[in-house]
């Protein structure tokens, strides 16, 4: 994918600037003065800079992406979140929308940062709901890809309970757009196998990943069209970093993806109506935790 290989490329660049530091740093230290203070080693400074070249190339969110959302600045782990950051460029508005008592609370992704974490799947009785919402702040609907190529995902981990009830019986990660509108992308992770589903006034393209994810396992899901191509990678944290584990595509042609209402919502989590409620039937709640949810634009 495109965004790969920026990231290889930036990944060999700061490689290479690790490397002109520590040659810099060896050769300043051989004119430097014993009584000057105590030297670095230039194997600390190696070591640090290749530990930010891997942070750097661990980005999975698009740069200057238009939609990209976090966990507020000081939430406290568990306890529930009454707003959500969202610092993409595109001109959004970002909350949350709950049902029957359900909430949104601050979790953690394997190296301490911050997530989203979702309502259980519980008693369907209860029905507990929450949901991420994100609607244009303006008239220009910033949400609509229309024909260009495009890209979204989110860094997830799957409960081990999460379906067998019809009022909850999928687990939609992000989309917009619900099945006969007319437009729709989305991911999904029904039966804990990843697809997209992508839908514009040419046709539909769905892929399903060959991969089915674990619960309780860190994975990361993107997805991206470009022409009548579809393509869903998946990457699974393990020994510290996200690997991508599988890359899977599809041809068809979608066409544009428009709505004629720029008031429909994108949502994180679970199904909203157009009016941005939660669809109380086939809910499709995602339970567990999201990290980094984004949406951007290839033009």
């Amino acid at each position: 994918m495109r965004h790969t290989r920026e990231v290889r490329r930036l990944t060999r660049r700061l490689k290479a600037t690790a490397l002109f530091a520590v040659l810099t740093l060896a050769a300043c230290t051989d004119s430097q003065d014993a009584s000057s203070g105590p030297e670095l080693a230039p194997e600390s400074v190696a070591s640090e800079t290749v530990e930010a070249t891997q942070e750097a190339a661990q980005s999975l969110v698009p740069p200057d992406s238009l939609v990209h959302l976090q966990v507020p600045e000081g939430a406290r782990e568990g306890l529930s979140l009454f707003s959500v950051d969202s610092v993409g460029k595109g001109s959004v508005n970002a909350d949350i929308v709950t049902l029957n008592g359900g909430s949104v609370t601050r979790g953690q992704v394997p190296n301490g940062g911050p997530a989203f974490e979702f309502p259980a799947y519980d008693d369907p009785s209860l029905g507990r709901r929450a949901i991420l919402r994100i609607r244009n702040a303006g008239e220009t609907d910033v949400l609509a890809p229309g024909e260009d190529s495009f890209e979204f995902g989110a860094e997830f981990r799957h409960d081990e309970a999460t379906t067998g009830d019809p009022t909850d019986n999928g687990d939609n990660l992000i989309q917009r757009g619900l099945f006969g509108d007319g437009a729709q992308y989305k991911i999904d992770i029904d039966k804990r196998t990843p697809s997209c589903r992508i839908e514009g006034v040419s046709g539909v393209v769905q892929v399903k990943s060959s991969l089915q994810v674990e619960a309780d396992g860190w994975y990361a899901a993107r997805c991206s069209r470009q022409g009548d191509e579809v393509r869903l990678a998946i990457l699974r944290y393990e020994e510290g970093r996200f690997k991508e584990v599988a890359d899977d595509g599809g041809q068809g042609a979608t066409g544009s993806i428009t709505w004629e209402d720029a008031k429909q919502p994108m949502s994180v989590g679970g199904k909203l109506t157009v009016r941005g409620e939660v669809v109380e039937k086939a809910s499709d709640q995602f339970n567990g935790a999201v990290a980094d949810p984004y949406f951007t634009i290839n033009e």
